[in-house]
């Protein structure tokens, strides 16, 4: 796993992430446990007032199961933060 963040100025900052994850599964185990996974995200946080905080990310995350298949997901969030 790998992580950045990165202050753009006071008000905007960007955060990146990565990970990679394998497992050498016996073959007696089930063919739904994950064998091989990877994801990686990258937002943009926009601060323009104290305690607010706008966001977006994208996040790709790809996986391999122990009988063979894989597949991947692509998502994009957006969030808003108030803090008291």
């Amino acid at each position: 796993m790998v992580l950045y963040q990165h202050h753009w100025n006071k008000a905007w900052r960007s955060n990146f992430g990565a990970s990679y994850s394998r497992a050498e599964l016996p073959e007696r185990v089930s063919g739904d446990l994950t064998e091989q996974a990877l994801s990686a995200h990258f937002n943009l946080l926009w601060s323009p007032f104290p305690h607010t905080t706008f966001g977006l990310e994208y996040l790709h995350a790809w996986r391999r199961i122990a009988d063979g298949r894989d597949g991947d997901l692509h998502r994009v969030h957006f969030s808003t933060r108030f803090h008291f």
